[in-house]
């Protein structure tokens, strides 16, 4: 090993007791490196709590069922062998479930493992871990959707712009001396010469700030609060965050009051790894569960809109006779599969829209070139 300038034998190392603390740190980096990979992998997790599930409805101990999956586990599924290696040792040494989990894998899913364990309903928490799982996956790309298709245009247009203002146009009108926009051109030819300039010299500059706009907005989706995010919830496009984040709190709040948690409670176990976003939406939700108020009104005196500011009147309509629970894991549902629709819906009329920009600005770009061309076989024709 190198130190500095100074090689130093690894024997040397071990005599003196250094080499196991680097090895330490290997394994440190290591066992982060496993940790992302299983976070990332969502059907990888799925498969492994299926697969728990099972093993401990038929009344197999957690530690034999752990044995059970290492044993079971193929090359396809091998980010999950770390994993069940490290928790099996952990579960032998007294611990639980839902803490060994920690860290592994999201949040909502260690509060539901816990929640069952004080139930005695694990195998149930596992599945509902993959129906919510699979619910939150769609509401996503519904979302995903709606953005990706107007962000791909822009990104083509700013292309298609970049290409007509420092090739193209320069080289059509090259002929005229200095670039400027001359009077001989019409509106069209006049404003694609404009595009040019202001492409050729502050193109350069627009692209750090563009990247700087993306990385913000990347920040601030999950960690601005304030009275100003509050207003801007309400607008697109952070308002796809809000219903994204808000539809999520309101399946995993459902679920954890099914497996008998109570509101206040279960919120307070989602504050737990939330992000600055979400822990302002839900504190002042708390605040006011402990005043007494029923949920509908603690999300109304919230201030904050947040899940969603028609919930409140539709948990009232879904009570009926019902409890809170019912209602509330009913209009989870409902909620989660109107969301989709929307979503969908809306990347339907963003994609429309994009559509009829893109064939505005081709077509302009196709005058202007016109324009251009027209003008120069003028000016040429005049020279004779």
């Amino acid at each position: 090993m190198v130190v500095g300038n100074i090689s130093i034998p690894v024997t040397v190392l071990r005599f003196f007791g250094i080499r196991s603390k680097i090895d330490e740190i290997l394994t440190g980096a290591e066992l982060r490196r496993a940790q992302k990979r299983l976070l990332k992998d969502r059907e990888a997790r799925y498969r492994l709590w299926r697969k728990l599930s099972v093993l401990m409805a038929r009344g197999v101990t957690l530690p034999v069922a752990l044995e059970s999956a290492i044993q079971s586990t193929t090359a396809a599924s091998a980010k999950v062998r770390p994993a069940l290696t490290i928790w099996l040792e952990r579960v032998r040494a007294g611990r639980t479930l839902s803490e060994v989990v920690s860290g592994w894998v999201p949040v909502r899913e260690a509060h539901l493992i816990e929640v069952g364990e004080r139930t005695g309903t694990v195998p149930m928490q596992l599945q509902r871990i993959i129906a919510l799982g699979k619910q939150v996956k769609q509401i996503s790309a519904a979302i995903s959707g709606a953005m990706r298709y107007p962000v791909m245009v822009l990104a083509a247009v700013f292309a298609i712009l970049g290409f007509f203002g420092v090739k193209v146009v320069p080289e059509m009108i090259s002929g005229f001396g200095a670039i400027h926009a001359s009077p001989h051109f019409g509106p069209a030819g006049q404003s694609l010469v404009w595009v040019s300039i202001a492409v050729r010299r502050y193109g350069l500059v627009l692209i750090p700030i563009l990247g700087g706009i993306y990385y913000w907005i990347k920040w601030a989706l999950p960690n601005w609060t304030g009275r100003g995010r509050t207003w801007f919830d309400r607008k697109l496009p952070l308002s796809l965050y809000r219903v994204r984040e808000g539809t999520v709190v309101l399946l995993v709040l459902a679920a954890l009051m099914e497996a008998g948690e109570k509101a206040d409670l279960a919120l307070e176990m989602m504050l737990r790894g939330a992000s600055p976003y979400l822990q302002s939406r839900i504190e002042p939700i708390i605040f006011w569960l402990r005043r007494g108020q029923f949920l509908t009104d603690a999300m109304i005196r919230s201030g904050h809109g947040f899940p969603d500011p028609e919930i409140t009147s539709d948990l009232a309509a879904y009570m009926g006779d019902g409890g809170l629970t019912e209602a509330l894991t009913a209009l989870a549902t409902d909620w989660s599969a109107e969301t989709v629709e929307r979503m969908t819906e809306l990347a339907g009329r963003i994609s429309l829209i994009t559509k009829i920009l893109m064939f505005l600005i081709v077509g302009w770009l196709g005058f202007g070139v016109i324009d251009i061309i027209r003008t120069t076989i003028i000016s040429t024709n005049s020279l004779y």
